[in-house]
């Protein structure tokens, strides 16, 4: 079955008057950073649950100002799965393998509000 999207491309491109520029870099609003590494290599290595659970962390970790200077943050499982539309249990599954593959590291115990991740993208 084939769904079809419709959404107004206005509400993702903004006015560049909008957009900061701060130590070279510019920063546009409503929007989060993908590194290029991603893209150039990562993309066709993984799985396509795999690539969404690590854009879905990269949202999560580079949408927030505090994610943005320690690449880390607090991500719940239940967020994977509802952002993603995956069971949990593929969740899980796609989680092991990007901390096997050394891209995005839990970094000490759970807690109810999620697990610390880290994305190692240097």
């Amino acid at each position: 079955m084939t769904r079809i999207i419709r959404f107004d491309v206005s509400l993702y491109f903004r006015n560049p008057d909008e957009m900061k520029t701060t130590g070279g870099n510019t920063i546009v609003p409503e929007s989060f950073p993908v590194k290029n590494v991603f893209v150039d290599e990562l993309v066709r290595v993984f799985t396509p649950s795999e690539t969404v659970i690590l854009l879905i962390a990269f949202r999560e970790i580079f949408g927030w100002e505090v994610g943005r200077k320690t690449l880390r943050n607090r991500i719940a499982l239940s967020r994977f799965a509802e952002k993603s539309g995956l069971s949990r249990n593929t969740v899980r599954t796609c989680l092991a393998e990007l901390n096997t593959a050394n891209i995005l590291l839990p970094i000490g115990e759970p807690t109810q509000d999620g697990q610390e991740f880290e994305l190692n993208v240097g």
